[in-house]
């Protein structure tokens, strides 16, 4: 019987090496196209983030410039308004001015912001608007030896609120000295020379709008309610720029779009430019390219809204 011999070989050391280079070759290239999937799902969710953020803060400041100057039913037709509130109204007192604005020049603003407005962030323009908030709510009874209003149930108001009380044709600013179930006092020099079958009475605040550091170290919108402390609302925003659209000669359209410190006077206002920048407030999320730079993902919006309340 003849028996074949079959040659049996390992692989040589050369042979092995060439095998572990091309081994670890192919994990490189893996390794390499999981991080950039990884940075390229963190930019998009930055992105995403960004967009929402931005979104919001028009949608804030929509919302809040458009209602610049509501009365209830007095925003139009009240011939006479008086505030009783004091002869020399201090800032979140004045209701004349429905909406005003602070231009960012170097490190200070044109006009100088009230000093209510804490830590303004330089660089980035303040808006104020001055406003009733909320529906406006029927009169059902008032008695002016006692000066008392009264009101439905849940009527929400509470001591020290501001309000406008008004026939449509009259309207008087006050404060609710105190609050007793459905019913409102107010100061007794006070006198309300108004129809109260027809009255409505509406709840008043001045809300600020400004660029501040937020505790974590991002720029973030702020917005500060008549005398209580500012709240964040939207991080990751800057470079808050406002123009004004200003009717200058009374024909009920915009003639030009200034800064704050340009406007000749605030109740020719009928329109509001916002632009701003939403930054990531993550990760530096930027693919750098060839030797670039890694950079924050930043990105540019721009706005304009009119004052309903002053629409032709």
């Amino acid at each position: 019987m003849m028996y074949l011999k079959r040659s049996q070989k390992g692989l040589s050391l050369v042979e092995l090496m060439v095998a572990i280079v091309i081994g670890l070759l192919l994990v490189a290239g893996v390794t390499q196209l999981f991080a950039n999937n990884r940075l390229l799902y963190s930019a998009h969710e930055n992105q995403s983030r960004i967009q929402e953020n931005a979104r919001y803060t028009l949608q804030v400041l929509t919302e809040a410039i458009q209602r610049a100057g509501y009365m209830g039913c007095a925003t139009r037709n009240a011939s006479d308004i008086i505030n009783t509130l004091s002869n020399t109204p201090v800032f979140t007192e004045r209701f004349e001015d429905s909406i005003q604005g602070n231009r960012a020049v170097g490190g200070s603003w044109s006009p100088p912001p009230d000093s209510s407005i804490s830590s303004p962030l330089t660089g980035n323009d303040i808006i104020t608007v001055r406003t009733g908030i909320g529906s406006s709510m029927r009169v059902l009874a008032h008695n002016s030896a006692t000066q008392r209003i009264e009101l439905g149930s849940n009527h929400g108001l509470e001591n020290g609120n501001i309000v406008m009380v008004s026939d449509c044709i009259n309207a008087v600013i006050l404060r609710v000295a105190d609050v007793d179930g459905n019913n409102i006092t107010y100061d007794n020099s006070i006198e309300l020379q108004l129809d109260i079958s027809s009255a409505q009475i509406t709840r008043m605040v001045t809300r600020s709008f400004y660029i501040r550091t937020n505790p974590d170290g991002f720029h973030a919108l702020y917005e500060r309610i008549n005398n209580e402390s500012p709240q964040e609302l939207v991080s990751g925003i800057e470079n808050l720029q406002i123009l004004y659209g200003e009717d200058t000669n009374q024909d009920g359209s915009v003639d030009v779009y200034v800064p704050a410190n340009a406007v000749g006077n605030w109740r020719n206002i009928l329109s509001v430019e916002v632009s701003l920048d939403a930054i990531a407030t993550g990760d530096n999320v930027v693919p750098a390219i060839s030797g670039g730079t890694v950079e924050q993902l930043t990105t540019s919006y721009q706005k304009t809204i009119a004052l309903r309340g002053r629409l032709p």
